[in-house]
């Protein structure tokens, strides 16, 4: 990191630093997992939804249940909905600093009745479409770079970060694709369950 650049970003992280403080989250080097009656509630929320909208509300209240997914540093920042231009408003984003820098993943909620697979083990058109959404947002954020940066303040995010697609339940997952599911993810996608943000990881 060159010293010019190095200061740059210390500047940006000392601006935003008020305008960011709402969305920290305290956390450590190991993942901290939210008061157990947080989780509870969260429960209750994912076993009733019929579509993602209360799930993303109710972890825009308690960000902490997510913020679990991508740890280290101190804590994280969780951004709920925020805007790529007039174009693109990713469910959320979070971001992570540590001696390295800053550290973004995208985040996408999807359905919690959907599954991810058909039972012929292709990809259903659900998970498809929210590649597409993320892919999207990557083709976006490669073009508008150093608008994201400078004008949105979102030091070091990239088209390259890692992608988060949360879609369906583990009970939806059939016995014999297990294997299959676990391929859907690699170093710069990963396909999760609602329930991995549960107490029962």
């Amino acid at each position: 990191m060159s010293i010019r650049r190095d200061k740059a970003i210390k500047r940006l992280h000392k601006d935003n630093k008020s305008s960011w403080s709402s969305y920290f989250v305290p956390g450590s080097q190991s993942p901290v997992m939210p008061n157990v009656n947080i989780m509870i509630e969260y429960e209750k929320v994912i076993d009733s939804a019929k579509d993602e909208r209360p799930i993303q509300t109710f972890i825009s209240q308690n960000p902490e249940i997510i913020s679990q997914i991508q740890y280290g540093g101190k804590g994280n920042w969780v951004f709920p909905k925020p805007k790529f231009g007039c174009e693109y408003v990713p469910d959320f984003i979070i971001c992570t600093e540590d001696s390295a820098g800053f550290h973004w993943v995208l985040v996408e909620l999807e359905n919690p009745t959907y599954n991810a697979l058909r039972k012929d083990g292709q990809q259903t058109a659900h998970l498809s479409n929210a590649i597409k959404q993320i892919n999207d947002w990557r083709i976006w954020l490669r073009k508008n770079v150093a608008y994201v940066r400078d004008e949105l303040s979102f030091v070091d995010l990239n088209a390259e970060c890692i992608a988060i697609i949360i879609i369906g339940r583990r009970k939806l997952i059939y016995p014999n694709q297990r294997e299959i599911y676990r391929e859907l993810s690699n170093d710069k996608l990963r396909v999760m369950t609602y329930d991995r943000l549960t107490l029962k990881l």
